[in-house]
């Protein structure tokens, strides 16, 4: 969750620290969707995600299945798919019938006639995850305060 970046503009031997901000409600439904449409379009897909959850000694399978909304219960997601800190997954070509634009259109359309029971669910999970972002974002900016003024000590 916490990226060391190197500071070159302001101080060049600092290191500083960010907090990657967590996703939306929209993102994460978004996710859901896009993977209901793989699944669905996808035969193998469950098998795919298996396969590469256990490549990664840090992911598993998602243990969530009963809390998630009825829709959603049959998609096989990693445990991390909606943590702001997760590597990016590994690019590749879906083979879908229709284009990212088509997919955005789609899934848009969809979150127009959402049921409450998808947002309750979804708004639980974003504001966990902000309630982290917060606590590592502060942790951040008190580290990144420290290292400033202890170099501006140094140069005087």
């Amino acid at each position: 969750l916490i990226k060391i970046l190197q500071n070159s503009d302001q101080h060049p031997n600092t290191t500083m620290k960010t907090a990657k901000q967590p996703c939306s409600v929209y993102n994460l439904f978004f996710q859901l969707e896009r993977e209901c449409l793989l699944h669905e379009y996808i035969p193998t897909r469950s098998r795919d995600i298996l396969r590469e959850i256990s490549k990664d000694q840090n992911i598993y399978e998602s243990r969530d299945h009963d809390q998630r909304p009825l829709r959603y219960r049959h998609l096989t997601l990693p445990d991390n798919w909606f943590k702001s800190g997760r590597s990016k997954r590994k690019h590749r070509k879906t083979n879908l019938p229709f284009s990212f634009l088509q997919l955005n259109e789609i899934i848009s359309k969809r979150w127009k006639f959402v049921d409450e029971e998808t947002k309750a669910y979804l708004k639980k999970i974003a504001s966990s995850e902000w309630k982290i972002y917060r606590a590592n974002h502060n942790e951040c900016l008190d580290h990144n305060i420290t290292k400033t003024t202890e170099i501006e000590k140094n140069n005087d």
